[in-house]
């Protein structure tokens, strides 16, 4: 899927690039947070040829992995996107909601990435608690606040013991 300013005009930008990175964006198995930020990057910068995507960009003094300016007419607009490889402890957790803090979800359009299958669940669960009042809903797509957030979860399958 390439977005377009259709696309973009009838689902909102944040859901459009969330759902195109929750299903067409199969990165596999990485070494390491670095690798997926790099091939999101050359992902995004394939499906989305009009926009402008800046790696570790600085906004309200963080550093956000990415960050996508749409220069739609109509819907024109920026989307903040964190990455986690493998986020596992409760310190990396904190880290993560410091950063998400400082880019104001409430205000801006952030889409937090989870992959790498030394994820954990709870840790994730938690998190999608922490935000349930701002999480932007696929079918309500621009309905919710100012800003919002998404969450898409890109873990292989672990495996059973």
């Amino acid at each position: 899927m390439t977005l377009n300013k259709v696309t973009v005009a009838l689902n909102g930008l944040m859901t459009t690039v969330a759902k195109v990175i929750r299903n067409d964006w199969s990165p596999g198995e990485l070494a390491g947070e670095l690798q997926y930020r790099n091939a999101l990057l050359s992902f995004l910068r394939d499906v989305a040829p009009q926009a402008h995507i800046e790696p570790e960009y600085r906004h309200m003094g963080t550093t956000c992995d990415l960050h996508l300016a749409w220069p739609g007419i109509v819907n024109r607009g920026e989307v903040f996107i964190e990455l986690k490889h493998n986020l596992r402890q409760k310190s990396e957790y904190d880290r993560l909601i410091g950063q998400i803090e400082q880019l104001n979800p409430r205000s801006n359009q952030i889409i937090v990435v989870f992959c790498g299958a030394a994820t954990s669940d709870t840790l994730v669960s938690r998190f999608q608690e922490r935000y349930r009042d701002v999480i932007d809903l696929d079918f309500f797509p621009g309905f919710g606040p100012n800003g919002a957030l998404t969450i898409v979860v890109k873990c292989p399958v672990k495996p059973q013991n």
